[in-house]
């Protein structure tokens, strides 16, 4: 895939529903552009159980195939997995930026990054919460926009994720929690 410096940042376990104890690892490396400039990409590696499978990771969007999870358990894993990584980057970022660093901007793309952005307004509003300054953002569309989901579908999400109530319109339409 190209990419270099590829190396290890932190890791950690979640729950995904009933799916307790799931191991992520998180990984950061440069991918060259077609312009020459480098990009800094971060990955979410799920550690394999015991038996050998992955269950959120093995090949996305073929949900209930290959032995992976529904959408909306790879959308909580997922949602989990990035809000803890981000954690982790930004206190990474901070030791290595000392008296440099800035609080980042987090920019969500994509429906499947609400549950994040979610997680992660939660998180700034956490007494020294190394994201307590961040900007959070979020463009394109939310699940409220897939055409094929009812909002019976959208909370089996939060749920699987553990948004509170006052904030499950981010589902429905982001700019309505902010």
């Amino acid at each position: 895939y190209g990419l270099e410096d590829l190396t290890k940042f932190g890791e950690t376990t979640i729950d995904v529903g009933r799916d307790k104890g799931v191991k992520v690892e998180f990984w950061k490396a440069k991918k060259r552009l077609a312009s020459g400039k480098m990009k800094t990409i971060v990955l979410l590696k799920e550690v394999p159980r015991a038996d050998g499978k992955l269950r959120y990771t093995n090949i996305i969007y073929n949900y209930h195939q290959y032995g992976n999870q529904s959408w909306e358990e790879f959308s909580a894993f997922f949602a989990k997995a990035t809000k803890e990584a981000i954690i982790q980057l930004e206190q990474v970022r901070a030791k290595e930026q000392g008296d440099d660093w800035r609080p980042a901007v987090l920019w969500g793309r994509d429906a499947q990054s609400v549950g994040a952005l979610t997680l992660l307004r939660i998180e700034k509003g956490k007494a020294g919460s190394i994201l307590k300054d961040a900007h959070l953002a979020f463009t394109t569309h939310t699940f409220g926009n897939r055409q094929t989901f009812g909002l019976g579908d959208l909370q089996r999400v939060a749920d699987l994720i553990g948004v509170p109530e006052n904030m499950r319109s981010a589902f429905i339409r982001w700019n309505q929690m902010m």
